[in-house]
C-alpha cells in the first residue's frame, strides 16, 4: 500500500484532455497552461464551461454568452484563453471573488451566428430576410450557392456580401427589397447584338447595342429584356429610345448615365392618374412643417425621401406611381417647404391636395421624354 501512495505522489503529470463533437481542449495543470484549443463554429459556453472543469477553477458563464466560434489556440496561460475565448463569443470576463464571471459584452450584432456553407442563395436570402423581418422580391435569375458569417455586419452590409457572391444586388422601392441580377452580369448581358446578324434579337440586346451608341450602360427589368416580341424601329434614329419604347409599351429614364427600361403600371396612363388628378395643384409654400435640421441625401428614391419628409412634418400623403427616380440633397437648418421642393424638382413632380391628404405627381405626365441625339453627334 505504501509502494502504489509513493507512486501516485511521484507520478508525473500529462495534463488533461475534453473532446467535443465541434472542439478538443488539452490542458497542462502543472503550469496552468492550454497546450491547444481547436473549435469550429462551437459554442463559446460550452468552451468555457469546459476550461473552468479542466482547470479546477470557480466560475460561472452567463446564459447570454452563445454563438459560434472558430479558433486555433497553443501554448496559452489561462487567463489569455479565458479572455481570446470570451472575446471570439462576444463576451467579458472579471475576476471576483474568487470566480471568473462571464457575460455578454453587448457588442454582439443583430445578426450574429447567422452563417451559410455553400447554401442556395434563395434559401440563404429567405432565412435572412425572415430573421430580419423584410419583406422581398427576388428575381428568377438570381442563382448559387454562398457562404457567409454574419458577425457584427447589419443587414445591408450582409446582403452585399451574399449577393456579390452570385452577381446580383439589391435595391428598395415600393417598401420591399428586390434583388435582381446586376447590370453587368450574364442574365442581364446577353451575348453582344448588332444589327444584321440572322435570327429575332431579344429586347434586351436592341436596348443594350441603342444604349452603347448613346454611351449609357443598361438597367433592364429581366422579364422585359427577354421579350423577343417586340416592334423594331430604325437603330440608327436619335429618337430611337423613344420609339423602341413607346412601340413596346415600356417607358424609360436616364440618371448618370444609366438608362432604366420598366414596364409602366396599369395606372400610369389613366385618366385618374394625370397631373393635377386630385383637387387642385397647391404651393409647397402652403404645407406646414417644422425646420429641417439636416437632410443628406446621395442618390436615394425620391419616395423614400418625400416620404420621410412628410412623416417629419406628421401630414398625410399619398404617392402616385409615376413619381420616380433619385435624388441628391445635402442641406442644414432649412425651412421644411424648402427641402421638399429641392426634392420635387429633381424629380419634375407637384402636390397637390384632397381634403386633408397631399397628393404627389408627376408633372406633365404624358410629356415625351426628351429627345437624345446619337453619341457620334455629341460633343466631346
Amino acid at each position: 500500500m505504501l509502494i502504489v501512495a509513493v507512486f501516485a505522489i511521484l507520478r508525473p503529470t500529462f495534463g488533461q484532455d475534453f473532446a467535443s463533437p465541434s472542439f478538443q481542449i488539452s490542458f497542462d495543470p502543472s503550469n496552468s497552461r492550454l497546450r491547444h484549443l481547436y473549435a469550429t463554429r462551437a459554442d463559446p459556453r460550452e468552451i468555457l464551461n469546459a476550461l473552468l472543469k479542466l482547470s479546477g477553477r470557480r466560475g460561472v458563464v452567463a446564459e447570454s454568452v452563445h454563438g459560434a466560434v472558430t479558433l486555433s489556440i497553443s501554448d496559452e496561460a489561462l487567463d489569455a484563453a479565458f479572455g481570446e475565448v470570451a472575446r471570439a463569443g462576444h463576451a467579458g470576463v472579471v475576476f471576483a471573488d474568487g470566480r471568473y464571471v462571464f457575460t455578454d459584452d453587448g457588442t454582439r450584432g443583430p445578426f450574429h451566428g447567422f452563417h451559410a456553407r455553400q447554401e442556395d442563395v434563395r434559401v440563404t436570402i429567405q432565412r435572412l430576410m425572415k430573421l430580419a423581418g423584410k419583406p422581398y422580391i427576388m428575381y428568377p435569375e438570381v442563382q448559387g450557392a454562398v457562404s457567409i458569417d454574419g458577425g457584427s455586419l447589419g443587414l445591408d452590409a450582409l446582403l452585399g456580401a451574399i449577393l456579390g457572391q452570385v452577381d446580383a444586388t439589391c435595391r428598395y422601392a415600393y417598401g420591399y427589397y428586390q434583388i435582381v441580377p446586376s447590370p453587368d452580369s450574364p442574365a442581364m448581358t446577353p451575348a453582344p447584338w448588332r444589327p444584321g446578324l440572322p435570327g429575332q434579337p431579344c429586347f434586351g440586346e436592341v436596348m443594350r447595342y441603342v444604349c452603347a451608341r448613346l454611351g449609357l450602360s443598361l438597367d433592364i427589368d429581366p422579364d422585359l429584356s427577354r421579350d423577343r416580341t417586340f416592334r423594331g424601329t430604325n437603330l440608327d434614329s436619335g429618337r430611337a429610345l423613344d420609339d423602341l419604347t413607346a412601340s413596346n409599351d415600356c417607358r424609360y429614364w436616364i440618371h448618370r448615365g444609366v438608362c432604366r427600361v420598366y414596364r409602366p403600371t396599369p395606372l400610369d396612363d389613366s385618366p385618374a392618374m394625370l397631373a393635377p388628378p386630385y383637387g387642385t395643384e397647391c404651393s409647397v409654400e402652403d404645407l406646414p412643417g417644422p425646420v429641417v435640421p439636416s437632410l443628406d441625401l446621395d442618390c436615394v428614391d425620391c419616395r423614400d425621401a418625400l416620404g420621410n419628409l412628410m412623416r417629419l412634418a406628421k401630414l398625410p400623403y399619398s404617392l402616385g406611381p409615376g413619381v420616380q427616380g433619385t435624388v441628391t440633397v445635402n442641406l442644414r437648418n432649412v425651412r421644411f417647404s424648402t427641402a421638399l421642393t429641392n426634392v420635387l424638382k429633381q424629380v419634375d413632380s407637384i402636390v397637390c391636395r384632397e381634403g386633408d391628404t397631399y397628393v404627389f405627381l408627376r408633372k406633365n405626365r404624358r410629356t415625351d421624354p426628351p429627345i437624345l441625339q446619337p453619341l457620334s453627334s455629341r460633343g466631346r
